[in-house]
């Protein structure tokens, strides 16, 4: 994320936590830092993201963490509807948990069915799964995957 900010508009929805002081050193961590380029959100519910994000000079890229908050929303209309098809031009990047492997609730299971790429993130490794390339794996923190998966592994196709 810290990369992408730099070159894109980004708008980040921290639904889920919040933007209290520990998402605040999480992001400090991560070596994000606040930018004109980044505009930070608590929840918003779905009829806001689209107000707001619908403006001129509003984000391209948006961060909704975590589809999880917005279950109950989304049940009434699909995310497709709700919002793809209401901010076409926009890159919605959505983090949700998972259940036995697989996205967690009903609505994070949608987006993911008509994702273009995804990221499975388990022990600081990110395996990548695309329908336009052969996919791959990206190592987070390479120390420390090293110590998890035993070796380094980044390499996408």
């Amino acid at each position: 994320m810290r990369d992408i900010i730099k070159t894109e508009r980004v708008g980040y929805i921290s639904a889920e936590e919040g933007l209290d002081d520990a998402f605040i050193l999480a992001m400090k961590r991560a070596g994000v830092k606040i930018t004109d380029k980044a505009n930070w959100n608590e929840y918003l519910s779905i009829e806001d993201i689209v107000l707001k994000f619908r403006k001129h000079k509003s984000p391209d890229v948006i961060f909704i963490d975590n589809l999880t908050i917005y279950n109950d929303e989304l049940k009434k209309v699909n995310i497709k509807k709700a919002l793809l098809d209401k901010l076409p031009n926009k890159l919605f990047i959505f983090l949700a948990h998972e259940e036995r492997k697989e996205p967690y609730p009903a609505s994070a299971r949608l987006a993911s069915k008509l994702a273009k790429v995804i990221f499975h993130v388990s022990g600081l490794k990110a395996s990548v799964t695309s329908r336009f390339s052969q996919g791959g794996e990206i190592e987070i923190d390479e120390k420390k995957c090293e110590v998890i998966w035993g070796g380094s592994t980044n390499k996408i196709n």
